[in-house]
């Protein structure tokens, strides 16, 4: 009698079946080491499988990991059709297994053990000259078997699969050694198996797991990785009892999963239907279930419902259904029972005056607030220009959701470490009693309210990060996202995370609303054009929050319009000759484009003018003698390294630290720019490659150089916004800083003056992705216009191009990463082979979104990834007949001139001269083939990596005569391109321009005002707004009635202030603190129009007193009070 389930493996497969049983006698005692030994006995039948079954090719790698032997090709044709998603489960459960910090339950390791047998059980009828008996799973032989593990051999086993080892195939030992004793021993040995799989015919292994029982179990790894224990009494099955009001009839059903509080009330409820169902046919049963828990309970529970692919959250007492990455851990489900208890009314809450005061920072919180909380949305976008306080805003947001008990953990992310640190120093500031760690250079205790992290920081933290058995950033970890900068970039590469976190997100963008691109307002529910709220630049410019933009167009002849052979001099035609004549072709070329300037040529004369306009016509300080803090924005690092050379060769006077250049090569560039930020200390002159050009906040900034090309909209507001803070004293006592010059090399200004939203770039796809849709691209016009006989090389090419391809697809699914769950439904379609035979237009559409971000390429060098990239895109130019195919095959035609050049002393070019001289033929392009420059591809890839960066070209240095083609003139910059004039800076303008109209000066000198005056007043001033609908102009008003509004503008008159409190004032004697703190409440009205009451307890008037009011007047304090709310009132209708 068989007291194992594996049995039938002992007498050709001994050590596999000991591992095994081992594996099976562990599935309820120890399941994480059931686990462990069922990968292992699954690599060690792999092993088997790959040495004997001559169908199966060895993966085409070094060194072969289990992945690589479940994603191979032939695998996946034969076994893997049948057993690849189990196996991929065993590998990932064994994999989890061997990380102590995650447990693995008793049925987990069950279907370990099931999806190992019948694996296992397949071989075996394949292989066995005595085939086994077909036989079913028996769960009664586990209980029957009781093999402990040593703690040694339970080490070395996690050791195995931690590390990844390598796996030794004889076959691969005998081709590396290729002696004729193993070789042969080897071909009879696959002879032999393939004469007994011959024999046995196809075979059968029984299911181990019916369809209902296998998405439980992926809905159970979900439920676990956050911290549920399924097995847990009530929780699975949970049986609900029902009663129809109109029968009275009572019926039992049972909910699929019921997650329960200590409390033991519930917290949710989940249902699960197919996977072949849509999602939506579990919602109205999970309501059902909810309705009677509810009955029953005395508390909603929240509704879950999947299908194991798409999961949905529907919190139905508040919002509308919405689609999760998963469940939410108890603690998470706690707080938000506890946030629906305790929260309080966001319209009721004040804003903190000592962080944002201005009235647009108040307007736009509290328009964050109706959104969040009255139009139920969460996601809000607020479009602030650089200086006006995005960072103030979103600490005063935070303040208010804090204090209203709406939000208990905040992630505030953006895309640079210097940004985080920026952005912890200034909330630390705002908000020193929120605690906040920077998870770039910190550990995540759990006592942090804020965590600051870069996207990618916090998304590897998503699947490294377990605790007690749980994921411990779960997808309700934070109650909100603040986003730094949003935009379309930043979701193309780390959209991941806005579709990982449940929460409330806040984003916050320098773009002008018009110029911001819709997928930003998409990602944020909003239209187009209509944010939460927008406060822009030629706004903040009227207000004086800002400072102005002088720009000093410098119109240097090569950035702008290159380089032309025939315009050198002839001392200059000797260098042009010298340096840019090819061997290869006999030629020298003509002229080199603006696009090359700064990029791999850099000339010497351009950045000497450059300079020398900036030094002598650039805003200076300290009385002329020093020039103002400025950046200059260099193209890479290369010219950034160029600039800082010539700098120094033209000023060798200057302080070695004057100049600096600031990018990624600088390993203590947050220490250069701290330094740069403070005003005694240098450099004076940032060189910056991408690390100033946002964020970065340093008023005494005088000039920016714009010496490089600019096309996006968002990076030239962003670069503006470096010069537009405010800075009091800069040259002297009172002598404030009034605008800020901006030198134009590359025709920056020009260009957004007639493209004012720039050039929108389709997609900011890594090189990795890109060649992978290239390559999805390729395979389809392959199929649809190559010759589609099994024997072509266009055919052979797109059968090997889908291998490869599906290969990477299929390496996804077994990654258990969060990133590939959220496109699992894809993941999965694309990694069988029959979904590649024939691809359409919307296959393509789903391999770009769903699948091309999440791919990985082994390989690392990035020239020979770019190689791969430009043929590939020379392949599907040449097959569309595109322009861009001349030059594509003149690139290959440089590079390949470039390395014959290097093949006389490098052995590994000299050994592909033949190709590369054929590449330099016009033969060859005459009857060249895609299949040929695929075998080209193959051939020189790896030779890609000798020749100089930049565009096959190398990089050359010139001093050639440029020229400033005009003369230099400041000029004023309007603040917009095309017809987006702020709505509100034209009303405030219609108010100011109207001082004198009856009804606007009653409200200014604190007269009171009819109903039928304040109704003109509001008819006026929509019709000159240009407004469409009076709905848009209560906008732009904001929640002040009209009167308020128009007293926000002009302030209160000072004499009808002091004529307000002149009864008060002649009443009797008062100190000289009492006179000066009636004094500030005249200013405050003065300047804002109204003081609200409460702010007399708080800042800045408790400097006078702690107290307030209350401390500075103790008798007199309502009276005070009284003539205030007076005066607010008369701005109502009287």
């Amino acid at each position: 009698m068989n007291t194992s389930n594996f049995a039938f493996l002992i007498n050709d497969w001994l050590e596999i079946y000991k591992t095994a049983q081992k594996a099976e006698s562990n599935v309820y005692n120890e399941p994480i080491y059931a686990a462990l030994l069922s990968r292992k006995a699954l690599e060690e039948m792999l092993t088997w499988l790959y040495d004997h079954d001559s169908t199966l090719a060895l993966p085409n790698k070094s060194p072969i990991n289990l992945n690589d032997l479940i994603w191979e090709q032939s695998f996946q044709k034969t076994w893997g059709k049948h057993y690849g998603k189990e196996l991929s489960f065993i590998k990932s459960r064994g994999n989890d297994a061997a990380h102590k910090s995650i447990g693995i339950p008793s049925n987990e390791a069950l279907a370990c053990v099931k999806y190992l047998f019948r694996f296992c059980f397949a071989v075996a009828r394949t292989f066995s000259e005595k085939q086994p008996a077909y036989q079913a799973f028996d769960e009664e032989l586990i209980s029957q078997t009781s093999l402990a593990l040593t703690e040694k051999e339970i080490e070395k086993i996690r050791k195995e699969v931690s590390e990844q080892r390598s796996i030794e195939l004889e076959r691969r030992t005998a081709e590396l050694n290729q002696t004729q004793e193993e070789l042969e021993k080897i071909r009879l040995q696959l002879a032999h198996y393939q004469r007994i799989s011959q024999q046995n015919g196809e075979v059968t292994s029984p299911l181990v797991l019916s369809e209902k029982e296998t998405r439980k179990l992926y809905v159970d790894v979900m439920l676990r990785q956050s911290g549920w224990d399924i097995e847990a009494q009530n929780v699975q099955e949970f049986p609900i009892q029902t009663t129809d009001e109109a029968s009275k009839k009572t019926t039992t059903l049972k909910a699929d999963y019921v997650l329960w509080g200590n409390d033991g009330k519930p917290l949710a409820v989940i249902e699960a239907k197919r996977t072949s169902v849509a999602v939506e046919r579990g919602r109205n049963q999970a309501k059902y279930y909810a309705d009677a828990l509810e009955q029953t309970y005395g508390q909603r529970p929240i509704i879950f419902y999947t299908n194991g692919y798409d999961t949905y959250l529907w919190d139905d007492a508040q919002y509308p259904p919405r689609k999760v990455f998963g469940f939410l851990n108890a603690e998470e489900l706690q707080r938000v029972f506890v946030r629906k208890a305790q929260r309080n009314v966001l319209k009721e809450q004040k804003v903190n005056q000592s962080i944002a005061n201005r009235y647009y920072q108040e307007r736009a919180i509290r328009r964050v607030a109706e959104r969040f909380e009255q139009e139920k949305q969460r996601r809000a976008l607020l479009v602030m220009a650089t200086g006006t306080g995005k960072t103030r805003v979103s600490a005063a947001i935070v303040d208010m959701l804090t204090k209203a008990r709406w939000a208990k953990k905040i992630l505030f992310l953006a895309d640079r470490n210097a940004l985080v640190t920026q952005a912890k120093n200034n909330f630390n500031q705002y908000l020193p009693n929120l605690t906040g760690i920077d998870l770039t250079k910190e550990e995540d205790d759990g006592k942090a309210r804020i965590v600051f992290s870069t996207y990618q920081t916090i998304i590897n933290r998503i699947d490294s990060d377990y605790r007690n058995e749980k994921r411990y950033y779960g997808v309700g970890h934070f109650d909100l996202v603040i986003i730094d900068e949003a935009h379309r970039s930043i979701y193309d590469k780390y959209g991941s995370v806005f579709e990982y976190f449940d929460a409330l997100y806040l984003g916050l963008t320098a773009t002008p609303k018009n110029e911001t691109d819709r997928d930003t307002y998409a990602l944020f529910h909003h239209l187009q054009e209509e944010p939460t709220d927008a406060y822009e630049y030629e706004t903040a410019i009227a207000d004086a929050f800002l400072v102005p933009v002088k720009k000093i167009k410098l119109p240097l002849k090569f950035p702008t319009q290159g380089i032309r052979y025939a315009d050198l001099s002839e001392e200059e035609k000797i260098e042009w000759e010298r340096k840019f004549y090819d061997p290869a072709t006999g030629e020298v070329i003509d002229e080199i484009d603006s696009g090359a300037i700064n990029q791999w040529l850099f000339n010497q004369d351009t950045v000497d003018k450059v300079l020398q306009s900036l030094m002598e016509y650039g805003y200076k300080v300290e009385g002329g003698d020093k020039l103002g803090k400025t950046i200059i924005f260099a193209r890479n690092h290369k010219h950034a390294e160029f600039i800082f050379e010539r700098f120094y060769q033209l000023y060798p006077h200057q302080d070695t630290a004057f100049a600096k250049v600031i990018d990624n090569y600088d390993k203590n560039a947050e220490r250069s720019i701290d330094d740069f930020k403070i005003k005694q200390k240098y450099p004076q002159i940032a060189i910056s490659v991408d690390m100033l050009d946002t964020g970065i906040d340093v008023p005494e900034i005088l000039n920016l150089v714009f010496f490089k090309p600019v096309f996006s909209a968002a990076k030239f507001w962003q670069m503006l916004g470096r010069g537009t803070r405010l800075c009091k004293d800069l040259f002297a006592p009172d002598e404030d800083k009034q605008n800020f010059f901006v030198f134009d090399v590359c025709g920056t200004f020009d260009f957004f003056g007639l493209n004012p939203a720039g050039i929108i770039p389709s997609n900011s796809m890594s090189v990795t992705a890109n060649t992978f849709v290239s390559r999805c691209e390729l395979v389809f016009l392959l199929q649809t216009q190559g010759n589609a006989h099994p024997d072509s090389e266009d055919f052979a090419l797109a059968k090997a191009l889908v291998e490869t391809l599906q290969s990477q697809v299929s390496n996804l699914e077994a990654n258990s990463g969060f990133e590939v769950r959220l496109h699992l439904r894809q993941v999965e379609h694309y990694s069988k082979i029959s979904s590649w035979s024939s691809l359409k237009n919307n296959d393509l559409q789903d391999l770009r979104e769903h699948i091309a971000p999440l791919i990985q390429n082994e390989e690392t060098n990035e020239l020979v990834k770019r190689f791969d990239l430009m043929m590939v895109k020379m392949q599907l130019a040449i097959l569309r007949n595109e322009r861009s195919q001349r030059g594509y095959v003149e690139k290959l035609k440089v590079m390949a001139g470039e390395l014959l050049r290097k093949a006389d002393t490098v052995p590994s070019i000299a050994q592909k001269k033949p190709i590369l001289g054929m590449l330099v033929q016009q033969e060859y392009w005459e009857t060249m083939s895609i299949p040929s420059l695929e075998n080209v591809r193959v051939e020189i890839r790896d030779l890609s990596k000798l020749i100089e960066v930049s565009s096959g070209k190398g990089i050359f240095y010139t001093n050639f005569q440029d020229e400033i083609t005009a003369p230099l003139v400041v000029e004023d910059f309007a603040g917009s391109y095309g017809n987006f004039e702020s709505h509100y800076a034209k009303l405030k303008k219609i108010v100011l321009e109207n001082a004198n109209n009856l009804t606007i000066h009653r409200l200014h000198t604190n007269q009171a005002i009819t109903s039928f005056e304040l109704d003109a007043l509001d008819k006026m001033l929509f019709e000159q707004s240009g407004v469409a609908t009076h709905e848009e102009f209560k906008k732009i008003i904001g929640d002040k009635p009209l009167g308020e509004f128009v007293r926000s503008i002009l302030g209160l008159d000072p004499h009808s202030v002091r004529e307000a409190f002149s009864s008060f004032l002649s009443n009797g004697p008062l100190t000289s603190e009492q006179i000066t703190f009636i004094e500030f409440i005249i200013k405050q009205f003065t300047a804002n129009g109204k003081i609200d009451p409460e702010m007399l307890f708080e800042p800045p008037f408790t400097r006078f007193h702690e107290s307030g009011v209350s401390g500075v007047f103790p008798t007199h304090d309502q009276k005070i009070i009284q003539i205030i709310e007076e005066t607010n009132r008369k701005a109502m209708v009287g």
